[in-house]
Order: C-alpha cells, then structure tokens, then sequence
C-alpha cells in the first residue's frame, strides 16, 4: 500500500510541477510591407534582424496577403539570411517557405543569440524556379536562442518569401505549481521515513 502510495504522490508532483509546453504563431498578416521587421515582435517573443515585411498575397503556401524575406531581396544565401533571436529559449522553430526551388531552403538553430553551436536544421528542395512550390523546415533541439533561413544553393534565380513562423516554449512553472512539487518531495520523505529507508535524491 505504502509503494502505491509513494507513485503516486510521485507522479502528481511531477505532473503538476511540468506545464504542458506553449506554442507561438505569427502569419505576419500584421505588418506593412516594405517596413523592417525588426522589434515588431518582440512582445511576442522573438526579434528579427535583415528581415523586411513583404507582399505575399496569392502564392500557394501564403496564409494571406504578408509574408517576410531578407531585406531588398528574395534570393539570400548564408551570409544574407532572415534571423531571428528568441527573448527565451525553445524548444522548436518552423517555418513556411514559397516557390522553393532548386536553390532551396533552410532553416539553421542555434543555442545563443549571438554565435554560439548550431544544435538543429532542417531544409527541403523544389524544382527549378520552385513556381508553386511551398515547404516547412523545422529545427527541434532543447534551447534554441536564434536561427537564420536562407537559400542553401541559392542562385540569384530562384527567389523565396517565408510565411507562417511557429515555435515552441516550454512554460515556466508557476508558484502554485512548485508549492505542490514541494509538497509531493515533502510526501515522498515522509513514506521512506516511516518505512525506515534513506530517501535518494
């Protein structure tokens, strides 16, 4: 009875102490193109840099009539990429590209705003001109701070607009939350003791 006692009174503080994780969305139907990204976002969480508002409106892929690119360009290799630097590390980070073609895209994560480890990527490949042509990348990794998109093989023919960012943050327990972790650890010592076992950390 006391070891049932002891999973559970585990598990409900593992459980209540573990938020479920929060996911963002931004389609960029907010903005005015040509205007600069920049700090547009950054209530939402994440600040762009070489980044532009761009018209998107009726390319398979789009969600409406916005989307973004590297600024004055839709053809950007690895040193002109679109990059964006998260206010708080996630876990994961997607997004939309239109008329990928054979130059590609990709999406680069990193663990620190500023250099740092590449720690994921993900690209897809089109054909041609990519007319019509629409991919996701996604790159997943624990603490992700920042990550550029651009054209892998990019040939100044084959341009992309970017749409449709997601990304993931893992949510912060709450002090109610932590006072019930507390109270389950509490729980915990209080079995092992009266069982005359050590308890593990």
């Amino acid at each position: 009875m006391r070891k049932h006692l002891l999973a559970a009174t585990a598990a409900l503080a593992v459980s209540v102490a573990a938020p479920a994780a929060k996911a963002a969305f931004i389609d960029f139907e907010d903005g005015v193109s040509p205007n600069p990204v920049g700090a547009f976002y950054a209530a939402r969480g994440v600040t762009f840099s070489n980044t532009e508002f761009t018209w998107a409106g009726g390319f398979p892929g789009a969600s409406g009539l916005n989307g973004i690119r590297a600024t004055g360009t839709y053809w950007f290799g690895a040193t002109n990429a679109v990059v964006g630097v998260f206010g708080m590390a996630v876990s994961s980070v997607s997004i939309t590209g239109i008329d990928v073609g054979s130059a590609g895209i990709r999406i680069d994560a990193f663990d620190a705003p500023v250099g740092g480890n590449l720690v994921a990527f993900g690209q897809a490949f089109g054909v041609g001109l990519g007319i019509g042509g629409y991919f996701d990348v996604r790159a997943s990794a624990p603490g992700i701070r920042r990550f550029e998109i651009y054209q892998p093989g990019m040939d100044g023919f084959d341009g992309v607009i970017l749409d449709n960012l997601s990304f993931t943050l893992a949510a912060v327990p709450g002090p109610a939350a932590l006072a019930v972790f507390g109270m389950g650890l509490l729980g915990l010592g209080m079995v092992a003791r009266r069982r005359g076992t050590p308890v593990r950390a």
